[in-house]
């Protein structure tokens, strides 16, 4: 199952255009029982493109407006649960130093 875990995640990350349910309908025709295994394996790829994209607008929005980061700022960043990275995201607007932004 690890190998076939592999192998989806890279086609979903090669693949130009993924349509979900025409690799859905050729994975329950070549092999119904990895079906769960596949969504488990896209949902887990959606999480990580998405954390990394609000990765990524925090970043830029912080360089727009404070023009640079340290190290340990770009650590708090990659170190960030979801739910911080949203307070982050949120404080920017307000935040009257960097620090302020990742003030808990």
């Amino acid at each position: 199952m690890a190998a076939l875990a592999q192998l989806m995640r890279y086609i979903a990350l090669v693949s130009d255009e993924l349509r979900l349910e025409a690799f859905r309908a050729k994975i329950r025709e070549q092999a119904p029982e990895a079906e769960q295994a596949v969504m488990t394996i896209a949902e887990q790829i959606r999480r990580e493109v998405a954390a990394q994209t609000r990765a990524d607008v925090l970043t830029k929005l912080l360089v727009l407006k404070f023009k640079n980061l340290t190290a340990e700022h770009e650590a708090r960043i990659a170190a960030a649960t979801p739910e911080q990275m949203e307070r982050y995201i949120e404080r920017v607007l307000t935040a009257a130093t960097i620090d302020d932004v990742f003030g808990e």
